[in-house]
């Protein structure tokens, strides 16, 4: 087993997690890489600037760490990586928006908050594009 060092000073960088996710969300998920991947993708969005932020399967599947944490081989931790994903939409956690005949990497995933509902909506409707 890797011992995790402990969190140091000055390189923290807090996120802010919403309080359903512990209380309602958290008791909810029953599998390690749907948590992985909701956690990644609330860092993600936490480093990201505008009012309309989506993720990508490529920003999952770029990671090293994520994928490193997922499977031993990078084709297992890519399959392991899409299934989650897919599990978090399922579940209600991500909202997917993937184009007719396209591929899942082409889809945009928004995080089920007001502000993910809203960018969803709007893509669906054609009033905004990535």
């Amino acid at each position: 087993m890797k011992i995790f060092p402990g969190f140091s000073n000055g390189k923290e960088h807090n996120i802010a997690l919403p309080e359903e996710f512990f209380s309602e969300l958290l008791p909810l998920i029953d599998h390690l890489g749907e948590l992985k991947v909701t956690l990644f993708a609330l860092w993600f969005f936490e480093h990201q600037e505008g009012s309309l932020l989506y993720i990508r399967l490529q920003h999952f599947s770029q990671d090293a760490q994520l994928l490193n944490g997922l499977a031993n081989t990078r084709e297992a931790a890519l399959e392991m990586v899409e299934a989650s994903i897919l599990r978090a939409c399922e579940r209600g956690t991500f909202l997917r928006y993937q184009p007719q005949n396209q591929e899942i990497a082409d889809a945009l995933f928004f995080i089920n908050t007001t502000r993910g509902r809203s960018a969803y909506r709007a893509l669906q409707e054609g009033a905004w594009s990535p």
